[in-house]
C-alpha cells in the first residue's frame, strides 16, 4: 500500500489526503486512486460514518458489491439510523436498501416459543429466517437465573431455520430472557436484543405430562380406632351409609302410609286407623 501510494504521490502534490479530496477523485471516476487514499486516511483516522459510506460507494463503482455490501452494514453499524443523499444513483440506493432490509430482519430475528415432552428434556432452539438473508454465523445468549449468566448456544444452518440445543443446569419453564447475535459472511455482527433490553421466548410442557392425579384418589379407608368409630363416621357408619339408610327408611314408611290410603276398607268405622309396615316379604 505504501508503495502504491509512494508512486502515486507525484499525482497528488500539494493536495492533503482528507474524505474531501477522496470524494473530488470519486467525482472524476478516479476510483481506484480514491480507494487508495481513503484506505491511507480511515486507517490513521479513527473509524467513522463518513469512511464506510464513501468506501461503499467506490466499491460500486468498482464493480465489488460484495464489499460495498460489507462497507454498508458497518456504516449503519456506526450510524444505526443512515440514509442516503438524494443524488445517489438507482444501483447505490437498490444495494443499500437490500442491505438495510437484512439489518431489520437480524434485529427482528427470535427464538419459537418452545413445547417441551418433559421439563427434563434438552431445549432443541429454532430461529426462523427470511428465504433472503444469509448469515455466517448465528448466536444464542440465554439468561441463566441461577448464575446471573448468559450462556452461548451455537445454532448451526438448515433450511430457512437455524437450530441450536442447550441442556438447561435446572428446570426452567415459562419466560426465558435471551439476545441473539448474527454475522454476515463479511464479518459484521448485528444483533436481535441485548443484555441491556433481553427478548424472551416461552418455555412449556405439553399437556398431560407431569401431571398428578389428585391426593387421595387411591387412598385406603381409614382404619377404625380401638372402641370407637373412625373419624367422620356416625354410629359406625361412613356418612354416606347412614343417610343411604336414612333414607331408604323414610321411603319405606312413606310407602307404607301412602298403601294404606289407597287399599283400606272404607266400612272401618271413623277413626279406627290401623297401620301394618312390614319389612319381609
Amino acid at each position: 500500500m505504501k508503495i502504491l501510494l509512494f508512486m502515486l504521490a507525484p499525482l497528488f502534490m500539494g493536495t492533503e489526503a482528507s474524505l474531501e479530496f477522496v470524494e473530488e477523485l470519486y467525482d472524476e471516476a478516479r476510483y481506484e486512486d480514491a480507494l487508495l487514499i481513503l484506505e491511507e486516511y480511515c486507517a490513521v483516522e479513527s473509524k467513522n460514518a463518513d469512511c464506510e459510506r464513501l468506501r461503499a460507494f467506490l466499491y460500486i463503482a468498482l464493480e465489488r458489491e460484495e464489499d460495498a455490501r460489507t462497507a454498508f452494514q458497518n456504516w449503519i453499524q456506526v450510524e444505526p439510523f443512515a440514509q442516503l443523499g438524494e443524488d445517489i444513483s438507482p444501483r447505490l440506493r437498490k444495494v443499500f436498501a437490500a442491505v438495510k432490509e437484512d439489518v431489520e430482519a437480524v434485529e427482528n430475528l427470535e427464538i419459537s416459543p418452545l413445547q417441551l415432552a418433559s421439563d427434563m428434556d434438552a431445549w432443541d432452539l429454532e430461529v426462523q429466517l427470511p428465504e433472503s438473508l444469509v448469515l455466517a454465523r448465528l448466536t444464542a445468549h440465554l439468561f441463566d437465573q441461577q448464575s446471573g449468566e448468559f450462556r452461548l448456544v451455537e445454532l448451526k444452518s438448515g433450511v430457512g431455520v437455524w437450530h441450536g440445543t442447550h441442556v438447561p443446569r435446572t428446570v426452567q419453564v415459562g419466560r426465558i430472557s435471551y439476545y441473539l447475535v448474527g454475522r454476515f459472511p463479511g464479518g459484521v455482527e448485528f444483533q436481535s436484543g441485548k443484555p441491556t433490553y433481553l427478548k424472551q421466548f416461552t418455555v412449556s410442557v405439553a399437556p398431560g405430562e407431569n401431571a398428578s392425579l389428585p391426593e387421595g384418589l387411591f387412598q385406603e379407608p381409614t382404619a377404625l380406632e380401638e372402641g370407637g368409630a373412625a373419624q367422620g363416621e356416625i354410629w359406625g357408619m361412613a356418612p354416606w351409609a347412614f343417610w343411604t339408610t336414612v333414607g331408604t327408611t323414610v321411603a319405606l314408611i312413606g310407602g307404607g302410609v301412602a298403601t294404606y290410603f289407597l287399599t283400606r276398607d272404607t266400612t272401618e268405622p271413623p277413626g279406627a286407623l290401623v297401620v301394618t309396615i312390614g319389612f319381609g316379604d
